[in-house]
């Protein structure tokens, strides 16, 4: 449950970061339609209220309380001369990054009747940095955005490890209780076998038959379980990887070089070159059950395809009447659509008069382009 738990939470924290990043930069670029504006308006209400105090007075009194009021706040205020109509007064005390690109200046004129009525022009300067701004309010409510993060991660996590751990549970009870089906038969067939064997009864006479029959029996069954093993063991089946599908098919056909032989069998083999985003351990498990058991109940001399066709792998053999109705522990189709139920893959049985197919689509497991097919490759046996 814990590598669960952490790895739910590293998943939700990079989302989550992923949206800080995007709901930051959202704050710059909204702040950069908006922010002018609002200086902008600050600025003309401040001239607007400064200019209405400053009516009445004498002109060396208006350029005291300005000097003072530029002093003390990051607006400045100067009386404009008359002669300067497009000069502007830059003082030493106006805020401005000389280092920074960002820089605008905010300019409002007021008009205002001093004492004698004297007509004067008031200018208000500030300055706005969008860049420097912008930052300050992001690092201002980035702690309490990455702490959110941290926690609203810790919570989705320990959720979703809690039901992962119990699915996970119930699949394995519902996987070991078939297991335990598909076991008890032929392990009652194996029983009653010598039990016959034992009091001699019939055809059961003769030992050395039935005895390399339950030999046989013996090693799928055990073949089986060890395969049973390894699926319980999740680690096995969690690295995915691009597989060329022909090359695990032609790995499970030299397994079984020595039945195919025996049995004159004909392997056609159209799978070309393609692969599929995948687990390695599965897709051989899959393929070598799947093609063991064609070679297993194909007919003498019988033919065995192997083809793919878009994204569907089709394995089929032919046999005569009575040739496919051989006993077998049932194991491995078990564990083959098992297998395909854990990754996604649907799959079509046809047992026909003649011939007996097994067809996987792979393409509904698409990890961007799960096939990527580059040309076609043939392997006959005969």
């Amino acid at each position: 449950m814990r590598r669960i738990f952490w790895k739910g939470f590293f998943r939700v924290l990079i989302l989550l970061l992923g949206v800080v990043t995007m709901i930051h930069g959202g704050i710059f670029y909204t702040l950069s339609k908006s922010y002018l504006e609002e200086k902008t308006k600050e600025i003309r209400q401040t001239a607007s209220d400064v200019t209405k105090n400053l009516a009445g007075k004498n002109r060396e009194y208006v350029e005291q309380v300005l000097d003072f009021y530029s002093r003390s706040g990051e607006i400045k205020a100067y009386l404009k001369t008359q002669n300067a109509e497009n000069e502007m007064k830059v003082s030493e005390l106006l805020p401005v990054d000389r280092t920074s690109e960002n820089n605008s200046v905010i300019i409002e004129e007021k008009s205002v009747k001093l004492k004698n009525e004297e007509e004067a022009l008031v200018q208000f300067v500030s300055t706005a940095n969008l860049e420097k701004d912008a930052i300050d309010l992001s690092l201002k409510f980035l702690p309490v955005t990455l702490l959110g993060s941290v926690v609203f991660s810790l919570v989705v996590a320990g959720f979703y490890a809690r039901q992962e751990t119990l699915r996970m549970k119930q699949a394995n009870f519902e996987f070991l209780r078939g297991a335990s089906h598909e076991l008890k038969t032929p392990l009652t067939s194996l029983k009653i076998v010598l039990e016959n064997m034992q009091f001699k009864v019939g055809k059961y006479k003769d030992r050395d038959f039935y005895l390399e029959k339950c030999g046989e029996t013996v090693d799928e069954l055990d073949a089986g379980i060890r395969e049973l093993l390894l699926m319980s063991k999740m680690d096995s089946f969690e690295k995915s990887e691009w597989i060329k599908i022909s090359e695990v098919v032609e790995e499970s056909l030299r397994r079984n070089q020595i039945m195919i032989a025996e049995k004159n069998l004909h392997i056609r083999m159209e799978v070309g070159e393609q692969k599929i985003w995948l687990n390695r351990t599965a897709l051989s498990m899959v393929l070598a059950n799947l093609i063991g058991n064609a070679v297993k109940y194909a007919e003498e001399g019988g033919k065995i395809s192997v083809q793919m066709r878009d994204e569907e792998l089709e394995i089929k053999n032919s046999y005569r009447a009575g040739t496919n109705e051989q006993s077998g522990s049932g194991l491995g189709l078990y564990i083959v659509k098992n297998l395909l139920k854990r990754y996604g893959l649907k799959y079509e049985i046809y047992n026909q008069k003649k011939s007996f197919s097994f067809r996987i689509d792979f393409g509904t497991v698409k990890k961007g382009k799960t096939l990527a097919q580059t040309g076609e490759s043939r392997y006959n046996i005969k």
